[in-house]
């Protein structure tokens, strides 16, 4: 495999990595027994980022986060899948270097979920709530090492529709 598909590789799954982590939480709800909505009304109607890689591997990464919320919540949680399915030995270990929201510094409070496989931010001030509407949130972070070996995989087994 020559060396520009393995870096396309490693990005197409970064990008995949990222969107799994921001949309956990929803994509979890559509799979309840319950099989009704998600109990979260806030509501994202937009998403925008930027992630750039440079040549050492650092991805450097800038989400911005449109919500509407209606009364009584405090903010958003940004869930980060840190496991790297090609090879279970590597972990993407984000470094947030900046939340802001509306424009201002918010507190944010980062734990670990699923025996340390999610990092999460709780976004928000505990002691406060947010006013009804839209509210703006941006997420800086640096992840090192996201670009592997075009080898990095070569003998693990993906899912497969080979077959019948």
């Amino acid at each position: 495999m020559s060396s520009w598909v393995g870096v396309a590789l490693s990005r197409g799954m970064l990008v995949l990595v990222v969107a799994a982590g921001l949309l956990w939480p929803l994509l979890g709800s559509l799979f309840t027994d319950e099989g009704s909505p998600a109990d979260d009304p806030v509501v994202i109607s937009e998403y925008r980022a930027t992630f750039d890689v440079d040549e050492a591997g650092e991805l450097q990464a800038v989400e911005d986060i449109t919500a509407v919320f209606p009364s009584g919540r405090h903010g958003i949680f940004r869930y980060w899948d840190v496991a790297d399915a090609a090879d279970p030995g590597v972990r993407y270990l984000p470094d947030v270097t900046g939340i802001t929201m509306d424009d201002r510094d918010v507190p944010y409070e980062l734990f670990w979920e699923s025996g340390d496989r999610f990092l999460v931010a709780k976004i928000g001030d505990p002691d406060r709530y947010l006013s009804e509407g839209e509210h703006r949130y941006r997420i800086s972070y640096t992840i090192p090492g996201v670009i592997s070996p075009g080898t990095a995989g070569a003998a693990a087994e993906f899912a497969s529709t080979e077959g019948t």
